[in-house]
């Protein structure tokens, strides 16, 4: 999947290094290898959280417990978005490969550069979709549904944060 030649961007990085400057180096090689990961794997609407939207919807069904009308209003509002989220989704999964491929390359610093511009400008368009959606999906819930769901949101971050 990730089409980066590893053993010739190490020989490319340890090239006439001293020992601690190795060690520093491998250290650095770890790291962008564990980011890598992070960078490549962006998740397709079926991949993202615990069985996808279906299963997020039907989380916020149990959880907040929306009524008929309301999970199917919520159900509106994803479909509504999806085709405005999915190519983005699809475009930045490329484009962060495109990034990988230049950082293993000759690319020039300003090159590597403008391509993260465009991951990081096309991740704040998808974010900003998420917020409109999520904004958009409040307007469907009650004062007490929106205190749970505020409730939460604050334990999933708490859970991500550690």
């Amino acid at each position: 999947m990730l089409s980066i030649n590893l053993t010739k961007f190490i020989n490319f990085l340890i090239a006439g290094e001293s020992a601690q400057m190795l060690t520093r180096k491998f250290a650095s090689i770890a790291a962008l290898i564990v980011a890598s990961t992070a960078l490549v794997a962006v998740p397709t609407s079926a991949q993202r959280g615990p069985g996808g939207p279906e299963q997020m919807i039907e989380r916020l069904t149990r959880d907040l417990n929306l009524t008929a009308e309301q999970r199917q209003r919520v159900q509106a509002i994803r479909q509504q978005y999806e085709p405005q989220v999915q190519p983005r989704r699809e475009q930045i999964r490329r484009l962060r490969q495109e990034l990988m491929n230049l950082l293993v390359s000759n690319a020039s610093e300003s090159q590597i550069r403008a391509k993260r511009q465009q991951v990081e400008q096309l991740q704040q368009e998808l974010n900003n979709l998420g917020f409109d959606q999520m904004l958009a999906i409040r307007q469907v819930l009650t004062p007490e549904q929106r205190q749970q769901l505020a409730q939460r949101m604050t334990q999933r971050h708490e859970r991500l944060a550690r």
